[in-house]
């Protein structure tokens, strides 16, 4: 519990997720971009991270991660139960920030559209209060009738989201749709609060309210969406597209996420003018970034370059230090020590925040990456890539047969940061699937959308 001497300190907290958000999708980290006025405008008031990387490129692991600042074991699951499983094993095992926040007395609350936080992950008992965001009631007689015969179809793309724009939930669950009542129960909350928003608006369809089609009409957006997803495959959990997009219908694609950033900006500008922050930090960042076939890849597949890890990293309101700019790397996975600082009254512990390797793995964890300011390495299956982020920030150029002293040194980082990754309790592991065999209808068909599972 807070003591007497702490509690006038004490701040409220919000964390708000963005999934799928690039860094270089946002001006206060890439001056070229303006799709984030309002997060630009608050990084001037506030302290930005410019090299902020997010631990793993799929949010199974990312934000079990950046919730309880403890590496997840190294695998990778098979199947979504499995993956539910190695989730909630995760997150019952390690104590979570909210835990910690409860411990000092805060009132925990969490909101999130995204399906891997949802019941069977062990995030709703984290907080005193969860509201998953994407239920939409029950289906319709269309979807009951038709997807029986056309799942794992591209005609099952398209009675989904059918579905799901008819119900306004899933994909179609966006932040307008429930922005009253969040802001709402947050100004209902006893103080001090911890609240966590995890939003979906910035992941693949990209469909988003009217006002935010700015480079993309209503109908360049639905084709896009409906062209883009029929290509789309999942395999083992992991989505990737079985042809290449044609041109035009990549370009609508792309303009359709550069939409779905300006519409998380617009959540952040309404947060701000409704969440008073005079004693309250907010801290905005995404869980991992998204690719657009860079080198390779569309989407957030199981690679570690810039576009997959590089994210947004910001805090505003109280305590924040106006106009910093950290331009050292930052892991998400100390996300705990930066929250639980920010709630003491003690502001942004840059120093602790980073101090230690900033790496990135793969779920599987055969696939590791070390950033530091001026380099990139990637120690994989097909061998070592180190990349001069300063000379080559698009890392189109491999120099590690040049540097390998370079090399030499980040492997010794790499190697402090496998003696932080717990051992894998299969044991655990297997009876909590056996528990959860069915995760139900709903939200299977709803991972199987977003092509996480198959």
């Amino acid at each position: 519990m807070i003591t007497d001497a702490t509690t006038e300190r004490a701040r409220n907290v919000v964390l708000v997720t963005f999934d799928s958000v690039r860094a270089d999708h946002c001006g206060f980290v890439d001056p070229a971009s303006s799709l984030t006025p309002e997060l630009d405008a608050m990084a001037e008031q506030g302290t930005a991270f410019s090299r902020a990387v997010a631990s793993s490129s799929r949010t199974p692991t990312s934000v079990p991660e950046l919730l309880t600042g403890v590496p997840m074991p190294h695998r990778d699951a098979d199947s979504q139960t499995g993956e539910m499983a190695r989730i909630r094993e995760h997150v019952t095992s390690y104590e979570t920030v909210a835990a910690r926040f409860a411990e000092r007395g805060y009132t925990t609350a969490g909101f999130s559209a995204n399906p891997w936080t949802g019941d069977g992950t062990g995030f709703p008992d984290a907080f005193e209060r969860f509201d998953q965001l994407d239920q939409g009631g029950e289906y319709t007689r269309l979807y009951r009738t038709l997807m029986p015969f056309v799942t794992g179809t591209a005609a099952g793309v398209v009675v989904y989201y059918l579905d799901s724009w008819l119900r306004k939930t899933g994909s179609f669950s966006q932040w307008e749709a429930f922005a009253e009542d969040l802001f709402a129960t947050i100004d209902r909350l006893p103080e001090p609060y911890f609240v966590w928003v995890f939003l979906m608006d910035a992941h693949n369809p990209y469909i988003v309210p009217k006002r935010d089609r700015v480079e993309n009409s209503t109908l360049d957006m639905y084709y896009g969406m409906l062209r883009g997803n029929s290509q789309l495959r999942h395999s083992s959990g992991e989505s990737y597209l079985a042809d290449d997009l044609p041109p035009s219908v990549e370009k609508r694609v792309v303009r359709a996420y550069r939409d779905s950033v300006r519409s998380v900006d617009r959540f952040a500008g309404e947060l701000r003018q409704r969440v008073d922050t005079s004693d309250t930090s907010v801290v905005f960042h995404a869980d991992h970034g998204e690719a657009f076939k860079e080198h390779g890849t569309y989407g957030h597949q199981n690679a570690l370059y810039q576009e997959n890890v590089h994210v947004p990293l910001l805090v505003y309101g109280a305590d924040a230090e106006a106009g910093r700019v950290v331009e050292d790397p930052v892991s998400l996975r100390s996300m705990p020590d930066l929250l639980l600082s920010l709630g003491a009254g003690e502001g942004v512990p840059v120093d602790e925040l980073t101090a230690g390797p900033v790496v990135s793995r793969t779920a599987s964890g055969d696939t590791l990456a070390v950033s530091t300011r001026r380099w990139k390495y990637i120690v994989g299956p097909d061998g070592a890539e180190l990349y001069d982020l300063e000379a080559d920030p698009e890392e189109r150029r491999n120099v590690a047969d040049e540097h390998p002293e370079v090399c030499a040194d980040l492997d010794r980082d790499l190697g402090a940061y496998r003696a932080t990754v717990p051992e894998l309790d299969a044991a655990a592991e297997a009876a909590a699937a056996r528990e959860d065999d069915d995760i139900g209808d709903e939200l299977r068909s709803h991972l199987q959308t977003l092509g996480y599972v198959d």
